[in-house]
């Protein structure tokens, strides 16, 4: 095959090790409002009212999400054991405010188990002026507020969608926004647990009814405290707190090599599957290679002939591609999640 000058270039990867992340565990309901509201969980709470309108979620996809137009929209779930946890829970969903509710209190509710607060068992979402709402009340001090904690920040913005979660583990009450844990604090509730129905969009209390201005999406409720990794999954963030690279290594010669896919082992080793110009024959010969789990070359094997080229495309599977939950690759720059080999 044709040879062409080729500047060195090195196989690199860089792996970091994640927490495994499995958002089905504990899930008590879910509401992705992919067209409808109803509970994809499993646990059949789908609401029995509703009026709030579909609308576009935060990526543009048309009846997505649902808007709540801040004056009498809501959904109303009926109360089921599955919506009643003992000491441990959280709740995640994404929320764009379009307006602030201004009577008593200015309070936005979100999400509510319970007609009124400080109710044995009850649980609830929402943005306020959590300070000054009740006595000299102003919409440019509104935080994300779950029970025990309230986000210092930041302070909620028109037409801007944010990730909210709040999880209690039995012990500590912790509120994150945009996947940054914003305030955690003692966990005073022994149980939430309680005969209310769940309302999205609004307070069920003639006297405070806490209208939500707003979109809605992706709402889910659980009987387990979420890990950070979970919430960095949930809202769409890459960062993870206190991670640390295990391994970041340099493999391959002078003339240039490129990855085509990565499969991760039982054993904790990693076999990579690329080509190479620097080994072998040259001419973009098929390179295999197989690295232990702190990245230390175990073996490479070269396949291919003098003038017989494998760049390219992959198109032959030749190993298996388990699911990276854990450890989870992040592949640069050359490193492309396919398990392809293309042969001669």
């Amino acid at each position: 095959m044709k040879k062409s000058v080729l500047t060195t270039l090195f196989l690199s990867f860089l792996l970091i090790s994640f927490g495994q992340v499995n958002l089905s565990s504990g899930l008590m309901a879910y509401y992705p409002f992919n067209g409808n509201a109803n509970d994809v969980s499993g646990n059949n709470n789908n609401p029995v009212f509703n009026n709030a309108t579909l609308t576009a979620d935060r990526a543009g996809n048309p009846n997505s999400a649902y808007h709540f137009n801040g004056t009498n929209n809501y959904m109303r779930i009926p109360n089921s054991p599955s919506l009643n946890m003992a000491n441990k829970m959280s709740i995640s969903l994404w929320v764009k405010a379009t307006g602030f509710y201004t009577g008593t209190c200015y309070n936005n509710m979100m999400l509510m188990k319970g007609d009124d607060d400080y109710l044995t068992g009850n649980y609830f979402l929402r943005f306020s002026d959590v300070y000054t709402g009740c006595t000299t009340p102003t919409t440019t001090q509104e935080r994300f507020y779950g029970q025990d904690v309230v986000a210092p920040t930041p302070l909620v913005q028109l037409n801007q969608w944010y990730s909210v979660v709040w999880t209690t583990d039995g012990t500590t009450a912790k509120i994150y926004v945009n996947c940054q844990l914003m305030f955690s604090g003692p966990q005073t509730l022994t149980t939430f647990t309680n005969a209310y129905d769940l309302f999205l969009g609004h307070l069920a209390n003639p006297l405070y009814p806490y209208w939500l201005n707003g979109d809605l999406d992706e709402v889910r409720i659980y009987n387990r405290a979420l890990t950070i990794d979970e919430v960095n999954a949930l809202g769409g963030c890459n960062a993870v707190s206190g991670c640390t690279p295990t391994f970041q290594k340099r493999y391959g010669g002078n003339k240039g090599e490129a990855s085509y896919g990565i499969v991760a082992n039982a054993d904790g080793s990693y076999v990579v599957a690329a080509y190479t110009n620097s080994f072998g024959s040259g001419g973009n010969d098929a390179y295999l290679q197989k690295m232990d789990k702190n990245g230390n070359l175990l073996w490479s094997k070269t396949i291919g002939g003098a003038g017989t080229g494998v760049g390219g495309p992959p198109v032959d599977p030749v190993l298996p591609w388990p699911l990276l939950l854990q450890p989870l690759l992040v592949l640069q720059p050359l490193l492309v999640l396919q398990p392809w080999l293309l042969e001669p």
